[in-house]
């Protein structure tokens, strides 16, 4: 499995290129294993290299599609990428394939308003650019995000647990690990009475898959969620200091579009590395927690 996991993200690093290990992968068959990851990634793998009819047929009718993607791994987001299996990076892909554009958007992504539609806009642009979104304008998209569950908040805390990680810090992991659990609980709960498949989400045109993929690609995750530090006996946390206002423009998300000069996040917000190097001597645990908006 070591082996199959390496391939896989060689394969996934470069996908348009010939791989010579590709064939091994994709004849080993389904055998009796623990390692449900490997033969969930396996799995999505093949279905790449399916014409379309029969990927549909797979989704609608195999585990691979037709339930939540807890019921094929039974783990929160954060162990799985820690498991360096590049589930997510697949999920991405199948998703690319399956996707209709010119369909009406699915049920949760709520794309019908102008807030929703600029930070879609602009979460695809930073992907395609290679850029962290910035976490003030995750916050401010969520603070002004309507009073249910959604894809787009669910990428937009994904984004903010992805930048924290980026900031290669300690005391931000833990931050980051709720704000992935709360992203996790928007994908997973975002129809009421529903059990939403893999197949329903693969319909979304919100990236949350990409963002993950971005975690997954550049290792940030390196310990499972027990190891990610708790607050230590008698902490006395901070005083809090008068809260900024997020970057807002006329009651909705903005986000400055200057490719040079000071960033949205800049000039409302403290750096990351200002966070980091203020908070040195003491445990910082940001945390949005019981997010019921």
């Amino acid at each position: 499995w070591p082996e199959v996991r390496s391939m896989l993200r060689a394969f996934l690093a470069a996908p348009a290129q010939e791989h010579e290990f590709l064939p091994r992968l994709l004849k080993i068959k389904r055998v009796h294993s623990d390692c449900y990851i490997g033969l969930c990634s396996l799995g999505y793998l093949s279905m790449l290299f399916m014409s379309s009819q029969r990927r549909a047929t797979t989704l609608a009718n195999t585990l691979f599609g037709s339930v939540p993607l807890w019921d094929q791994i039974p783990l929160a987001y954060w162990d799985t990428i820690n498991s360096q299996w590049p589930i997510f990076s697949l999920l991405e892909m199948v998703s690319h394939e399956v996707r209709s554009y010119d369909s009406d958007s699915f049920c949760c992504d709520h794309l019908e308003s102008e807030l929703d539609m600029s930070f879609h806009t602009i979460v695809h642009r930073q992907l395609q650019s290679g850029d962290a979104l910035p976490v003030a304008s995750s916050m401010a998209y969520l603070a002004e995000s309507p009073s249910r569950c959604s894809f787009g908040k669910a990428t937009a805390y994904l984004s903010a647990a992805q930048r924290l990680l980026g900031a290669g810090s300690p005391r931000l992991r833990h931050a980051a690990k709720d704000l992935m659990a709360l992203g996790e609980a928007q994908l997973d709960r975002c129809a009421v009475g529903q059990n939403l498949t893999v197949a329903d989400q693969m319909q979304s045109k919100w990236p949350f898959w990409g963002v993950l993929r971005r975690v997954e690609g550049e290792s940030l995750i390196q310990m499972n969620s027990l190891q990610v530090g708790r607050t230590p006996p008698n902490y006395s946390a901070p005083r809090l200091t008068p809260a900024r206002q997020l970057p807002m423009h006329n009651g909705s998300f903005a986000l400055q579009e200057e490719v040079s000069g000071p960033s949205a996040e800049d000039t409302a917000l403290p750096s990351l590395a200002n966070i980091t190097a203020a908070c040195e001597d003491r445990s910082v645990h940001v945390a949005i927690a019981g997010d019921r908006r």
